[in-house]
């Protein structure tokens, strides 16, 4: 493993120092001062993940110096790429301050810079499930973070905002729902025609499909956007 990490060292490295004459020769344009960012925050994750004493710190750096650039460059030209890419910076950053109790606060502002950024993506972007997803595993940090904290009620209160979120992204897309139903309702209809006593089974998941359809259209604001928990 210690090998592998040492490759992919060196491969970040290299990367590093071709992005950062690109991006020192055209410090204007946006996409060069994200993958420079990213091949940052890339090369932190491996630091912090690896069994070297000296791997936190330079983590910790590299994701500084990430937010850093990205902050830059959202200032400047905001874009959903270049916000997702800064609030996994900060989520990175705070995963790593929040290994030791003495960087609970750093990690806890961290958190809540990540959640901010992707709360707006997720109001821009509202069927972007990609977005939604990286908003629950955020938010699930920040609450574990808070257990650690002994802040019990905020904790659920984040956590009940990450399961909103789960109970959005694992309902079927209407279209989807739909199909599904008419799946089972045509295998109840195999069924029924072999005679079997199964088909009753088939033709009840049918049925609670579609009324699980008609309430989640119900409950569904006018406007077909969903809210993501306040």
């Amino acid at each position: 493993a210690g090998g592998k990490d040492a490759d992919a060292e060196q491969a970040y490295n290299r990367a590093l120092g071709l992005q950062e004459k690109l991006a020192a020769a055209a410090p204007d344009t946006p996409a060069y001062q994200q993958e420079l960012a990213r091949t940052r925050y890339n090369r932190g994750i491996l630091y912090a993940s690896g069994t070297d004493a000296q791997g936190p710190p330079r983590a910790d750096q590299d994701f500084r110096e990430a937010i850093r650039i990205l902050d830059a460059v959202n200032r400047r030209a905001s874009s959903a790429q270049a916000r997702q890419d800064l609030s996994r910076a900060h989520n990175n950053l705070a995963v790593l301050r929040a290994r030791d109790s003495s960087g609970f606060t750093d990690a806890r502002t961290n958190y809540e810079r990540a959640i901010a950024l992707h709360r707006s993506l997720v109001a821009d972007f509202p069927d972007n499930r990609e977005y939604k997803s990286e908003l629950v595993q955020f938010l699930n940090n920040y609450s574990d973070l808070r257990r650690e904290l002994g802040e019990y009620e905020p904790a659920r209160d984040v956590n009940a905002q990450a399961l909103a979120l789960m109970d959005d992204l694992v309902r079927p897309a209407p279209t989807l729902g739909i199909e599904q139903a008419d799946t089972f309702n045509l295998r109840g209809r195999i069924l029924q025609a072999e005679g079997s006593p199964d088909a009753i089974g088939q033709y009840r998941r049918a049925l609670d499909l579609f009324k699980d359809l008609e309430k989640g259209a119900a409950d569904r604001p006018d406007n077909g956007v969903d809210r993501v928990p306040g």
